[in-house]
C-alpha cells in the first residue's frame, strides 16, 4: 500500500470501481493529522475497534453519496 490515492496518469485517471472504505478512511485520517485536526497517531497503533468505527463511518458516507447519485 502506498500513501498515494488515485491514479494521476491522464489516460487512466478515472477508475469506475467503487471506492474502498478502508483506503478512504486511511487517507482521511492522514489528512486530519496533516491539518492538525487530530493528534498525530499512527494508524497501525489504533485498536481494531477504533479502525472499525472509522471505516464504518466512511462506508455510511459513501453509501449516502451513492444513494444521492454520486459516482463514488
Amino acid at each position: 500500500m502506498t500513501d498515494q490515492f488515485g491514479d494521476f496518469e491522464p489516460d487512466d485517471q478515472y477508475d469506475p470501481s467503487p471506492a474502498d472504505p478502508f483506503q478512504v478512511a486511511l487517507r482521511l485520517h492522514k489528512y486530519r493529522v496533516e491539518l492538525d485536526l487530530e493528534p498525530e497517531i499512527n494508524w497501525n497503533s489504533l485498536s481494531d475497534h477504533e479502525i472499525d468505527k472509522r471505516v464504518k463511518a466512511i462506508e455510511l458516507l459513501l453509501n449516502w453519496l451513492r444513494a444521492s447519485g454520486s459516482r463514488v
